[in-house]
């Protein structure tokens, strides 16, 4: 999830340990800061939770943690031996896959590793933590879930990293340790990014600015919405913890991951967060439905996307131009709608945008849905084309992107249709992890039950949307 200084990190993972000295070394750095807090078992989530030892009021600094101690991307390319190498990845890859570098060749240095570096993740037999240390068993349980497609990325991202980062800045490495360990190392720097990392702003100062960042003590704290301590990059370059409200002694502090999907929040944080109905989230996917059924369908109108993107960037694009052809007018109402073709004619939908009909991501489904189900007869005749040119230039005059020529049911049953094959896909998988629940040997509880956990939040979003009522509803509300 305009961002403060410091962002929510995008994961978290929790440590099932803390080794006693990691306060002893952070209270050695000079600008560093130890106040009132500990850290023990936590009582909100699963791992460690940071506690206060004495009454605090609002405001009150808690702990401050030097620039210094922070595994950053700026500390990756000052590092003598892999900084250019991993400078090269970052401008290939982005600074998630250069910071990962970084961290995996201090876990795999041989030297004394610091006290922080011992509490990050580390794959165990019995407990999951992350879906990147998930078999392929256990990924199959998530099939039909927008976490499934989330995983597969993740994971593929990683292995393309891992064999970069292995022929190139840590040859030495492999050489040294192993191709085996080097590919765990990877894994384990990426498991510790995701579920960790915050991003630093600085004032858009300085080399990382905006990048991940692992920051020590701060990334043990547990999720709540309800945050009880702020964070910023303050002065003297030190990220600074304040107690939001008065707090007793033996107070677990949290703070807020943020407003994510709960794909998210399982694909990257290891956990679904309880009675949080914001962020149960679908994908809907017009573009495999037959949508010719409702209308000029989602090929025409997925081709259109694909020129939007080009489109919107081109000044030679002018108004007279785009209303020219019924394609043009098509991929302009795209290009101003703020669609885009990364993803084509798929579009995610949370608890919160069925709460707001005016939210982008409901209003982009609808605007799309409307051009799908545009009357088109299929024999390609002039008074086809003409009606269709006629009915994109409404839209695009139009502020709500709306004709008098749009066929309101049609596109409602358009992405009736969508949900209702999305459900299918949901029941489908589940049945897998039904099968799962009586064979506890075979794959891990763990598993099993965050996967059952994802498909009931898609299903509250999709039963509203595979009622016919409903989405006619959310239609007249645009």
């Amino acid at each position: 999830f305009s961002a403060p200084p410091l962002t929510p990190p995008s994961t978290k993972e929790t440590p099932s340990m803390i080794p006693p000295g990691l306060f002893r070394w952070l209270a050695a750095m000079p600008g560093a800061h130890v106040g009132p807090v500990r850290v023990g078992p936590s009582e909100c989530g699963m791992g460690g939770g940071l506690y206060l030892t004495e009454r605090v009021s609002d405001g009150d600094l808690l702990f401050a943690v030097p620039h210094s101690a922070v595994m950053s991307v700026e500390a990756a390319f000052a590092d003598p031996r892999l900084g250019t190498g991993l400078a090269a990845l970052s401008e290939s890859d982005g600074d998630r896959a250069a910071l990962a570098g970084f961290v995996a060749s201090k876990l795999l240095a041989s030297d004394a590793r610091s006290p922080y570096l011992a509490t990050l993740p580390a794959r165990s037999a019995v407990d999951p933590q992350h879906m990147l240390w998930w078999g392929r068993d256990e990924v199959s349980l998530l099939e039909g879930t927008g976490a499934h497609r989330e995983c597969l990325r993740l994971r593929e991202e990683v292995d393309e990293v891992a064999v970069t980062l292995s022929g190139d800045t840590l040859q030495s490495d492999v050489g040294r340790c192993g191709q085996q360990a080097v590919d765990e190392a990877v894994r384990a720097a990426y498991v510790s990014i995701l579920s960790r990392a915050f991003t630093i702003d600085a004032g858009g100062a300085g080399v990382g600015a905006g990048a991940p960042a692992l920051i020590p003590l701060l990334d043990t704290m547990q999720h709540s919405a309800h945050a009880t301590v702020r964070y910023s990059y303050g002065e003297g370059r030190r990220v600074e913890v304040f107690a939001v409200g008065g707090h007793a002694a033996g107070a677990e502090m949290t703070i807020c991951y943020g407003t994510h999907p709960d794909m998210v929040f399982g694909a990257h944080y290891g956990f679904v967060p309880a009675a949080q109905a914001a962020s149960c989230y679908t994908v809907l996917r017009l573009n495999e439905v037959d949508a010719a059924l409702f209308g000029i369908g989602a090929g025409r109108v997925l081709d259109a996307q694909r020129a939007a993107e080009t489109q919107a960037n081109d000044d030679r694009w002018t108004d007279e131009r785009v209303r020219a052809t019924p394609f043009a007018a098509l991929a302009g109402v795209l290009a101003f709608a703020g669609t885009a073709a990364e993803y084509p004619l798929e579009f995610g939908v949370s608890v919160d945008d069925l709460a707001g009909a005016g939210s982008p991501a409901l209003r982009t489904l609808c605007i799309c849905a409307r051009l799908c189900a545009l009357p088109d007869d299929g024999s390609g005749s002039g008074s086809t084309r003409d009606q269709t040119a006629a009915a994109l230039s409404e839209m695009l005059l139009s502020d709500t992107f709306q004709s008098v020529r749009c066929d309101e049911a049609g596109a409602a049953a358009l992405v009736v249709a969508a949900a209702q094959r999305q459900m299918r896909l949901l029941k489908r998988g589940g049945e897998k992890t039904a099968d799962a629940s009586s064979q506890p040997e075979s794959l891990r509880p763990d598993c099993v039950r965050m996967a059952a956990a994802l498909r009931r939040s898609e299903a509250v979003v999709l039963r509203r949307l595979c009622s016919s009522a409903y989405v006619v509803t959310l239609f007249n509300g645009l």
